[in-house]
This record gives structure tokens, C-alpha cells and sequence, in this order.
């Protein structure tokens, strides 16, 4: 069945990007590695520079996904939500009325 419409197309595009990524990084940290060790004449500080490359994109993926965890969690937290008591009848003081109001806020 093919279907049709932005969300399809997004779909495409992000499963073709996903399969292309480690055919790019490999070209990129391979041929940056090269430069480098031609530009420096050296091996130690090129491998250092592509530890330090390859961390930050291990990093960055790490953060993105727990923040997508964060929000999903803020999200159900907001869903889930308990009731709010019912209020007490009678006279509050002032104090608690600041209190409760506080309290309500803070959820």
C-alpha cells in the first residue's frame, strides 16, 4: 500500500538519513584523520582529535535521547496528573491561603 503526505515523507527521509549516517561519518572521520596526520606529521594528535570528534557525536546522541525521555516522562507526569483536593470549608488565615496556593503552583 503506498501512502502518501508530509508524515510519509518525513518517515522516508529520516529512514534514508538514518541508513546513510555511518557511510558519512566513516568518510568524514577517514579523511579527516588523513588530513590531519599530513597537515601535523604526526599520529597521535590526528587520533586525538578523532577520539575527541567521535565522542562528541556519541555525546550529542546520548543527550537527544534523553531528552526526548525527559519530555515523554514531563508529558505522562501532565496526563496522569492526580486530582486536586477538594478545599476545606471554613475560614483560612491568610498564611494559609499563601500556603495553599504555593502548593498548587509547585505541582
Amino acid at each position: 500500500m503506498l501512502v502518501t503526505g508530509n508524515t510519509a515523507l518525513n518517515l522516508d527521509v529520516s529512514t534514508k538519513l538514518s541508513n546513510a549516517l555511518p557511510l558519512f561519518l566513516l568518510v568524514i572521520v577517514g579523511l579527516s584523520l588523513i588530513l590531519l596526520t599530513i597537515v601535523f606529521r604526526s599520529l597521535l594528535v590526528p587520533l586525538k582529535a578523532t577520539l575527541g570528534f567521535l565522542l562528541s557525536i556519541v555525546a550529542q546522541r546520548g543527550a537527544c535521547r534523553s531528552g526526548a525521555r525527559l519530555a515523554d516522562e514531563q508529558a505522562r507526569a501532565l496526563l496522569i496528573r492526580p486530582p486536586l483536593p477538594r478545599p476545606r470549608s471554613g475560614p483560612r488565615s491568610p498564611v494559609q491561603t499563601v500556603a495553599g496556593l504555593l502548593r498548587a503552583l509547585l505541582r
